[in-house]
């Protein structure tokens, strides 16, 4: 996202969590189009959204599914603005779609689309606490996700 930022002829403003950023060696690596998500993960009946750097999140709960014997697809908004009008599109063709952002719910990416559900921090005061700490206080972690996910199916 640093390259395609300092080459695009315009305003761009990038959202990093104050984290070690995971390197992720099964998503293939593809030149950032603007206003284009990345689809990392082709299935079927179930789309899961992340947007942000929840991409770890977003793939420990496609691990958890799949192991449950679902196949979701896993898309990666890599743009929260233009919306990617192509994957709302493809969107359209699932009978679940859930995002998953580290934003408050209202007036987040999933207002946008949505979503069957949408998983974010409510709009509210949110305590201090480290990241992982405040994903689990608020059901963001991988496991709570995935059970869910599961319940809503």
């Amino acid at each position: 996202m640093l390259d395609f930022a300092v080459t695009h002829d315009g305003p761009v403003a990038i959202r990093y969590p104050n984290a070690h950023a995971p390197e992720f060696e099964n998503i293939p690596r593809e030149d950032v189009v603007y206003g284009r998500s990345q689809e990392i993960i082709q299935g079927e009946n179930i789309a899961i959204v992340s947007v942000g750097a929840m991409m770890d999140k977003a793939l420990a709960v496609v691990n958890k599914l799949q192991e449950a014997g679902h196949s979701p697809s896993l898309y990666n908004a890599r743009f929260v603005k233009p919306l990617d009008m192509g994957l709302l599109e493809k969107l359209t063709g699932y009978n679940y779609v859930f995002t998953i952002e580290d934003a408050t719910g209202p007036g987040g990416y999933n207002a946008y689309i949505n979503p069957t559900y949408a998983f974010a921090f409510p709009d509210t005061f949110i305590e201090s606490g480290t990241r992982e700490e405040l994903f689990k206080r608020y059901r963001l972690d991988a496991t709570a996700i995935a059970e869910k996910i599961k319940s809503l199916l």
